[in-house]
């Protein structure tokens, strides 16, 4: 899956926020593999890069939620 380029990943975002849930799996899928990949290099550790790509979804959605 390739990513999305800067026109469809605004679009997808904006459309996150106006609750379509759907958009948000799709970037994730879209994303999920690289942003693990990153967190694993950086903290060396499975569960912890795991934890850590999650968390990163979520404080991103939520801090467009609260623009």
């Amino acid at each position: 899956m390739s990513g999305l380029d800067d026109a469809d990943l605004r679009q997808n975002i904006a459309d996150v926020l106006e609750g379509g849930i759907e958009k948000f799996e799709k970037i994730m899928q879209i994303y999920q593999k690289s942003i693990f990949h990153y967190c694993y290099h950086m903290l060396g550790n499975h569960y912890e890069a795991e934890d850590s790509g999650a968390g990163s979804f979520f404080k991103g959605i939520s801090l467009f939620t609260s623009i």
